[in-house]
C-alpha cells in the first residue's frame, strides 16, 4: 500500500508540474506573437518607406515628379491622420494634395511591394509613411515614419 501511495502522489505531483509548464509555454508563445506582429509592422512600413526614398531618387534624376504613383488622399483621411499624428506631437507636412494612397496589388506594386495587405498614406517629397490600415501596433507603436524632410 506505501508503493500505491508514493505512485499516487508522485503521479499528482508530475500532473501539477505539466500543468505548469504548459502555462508558462502559452504565455511564452502569445509574447512571442505579439513580438512578432511587431517587428513584421514595423519592418514593413520601413520597406515601404525606402521604396518612396528609391521611387523619388529615380524621377529626381530624370528631373520628374512621382506623379501618377497612388491615388490621391481624401480630406477626411488627411484629417484622420494628422489628428492621430498631433496626439503623437507630430503633424503632416504638406498640404493634402501631396500625399497619395497606395492600396496592396496597385499603387504598393508600383513601388515592388507585393507582400502586404496593408493601405499606406505616402508622400514623395518628405518621404513620410503612414500605414493607414493598422495605424497602430499592438503593443502601441505609431506606424508612420519620416524619411526626410523637405
Amino acid at each position: 500500500m506505501n508503493e500505491k501511495g508514493i505512485t499516487l502522489i508522485a503521479l499528482a505531483l508530475t500532473i501539477a508540474i505539466a500543468i505548469i509548464i504548459a502555462g508558462v509555454s502559452i504565455t511564452i508563445a502569445t509574447i512571442d506573437k505579439k513580438e512578432m506582429d511587431e517587428r513584421i509592422s514595423t519592418t514593413e512600413l520601413s520597406m515601404v518607406g525606402e521604396a518612396v526614398l528609391e521611387t523619388r531618387t529615380k524621377y529626381e534624376l530624370v528631373n520628374e515628379e512621382a506623379k501618377n504613383i497612388g491615388d490621391q488622399i481624401s480630406e477626411t483621411m488627411y484629417k484622420e491622420i494628422d489628428e492621430i499624428l498631433q496626439h503623437e506631437g507630430l503633424q503632416l507636412i504638406e498640404a493634402m494634395e501631396q500625399y497619395v494612397v497606395l492600396i496592396p496589388g496597385i499603387g504598393l506594386k508600383t513601388l515592388g511591394i507585393t507582400n502586404t495587405q496593408d493601405t499606406y498614406v505616402v508622400n514623395f517629397n518628405t518621404g513620410e509613411v503612414f500605414n493607414y490600415t493598422k495605424q497602430r501596433t499592438k503593443k502601441g507603436t505609431l506606424l508612420y515614419l519620416r524619411a526626410y524632410s523637405k
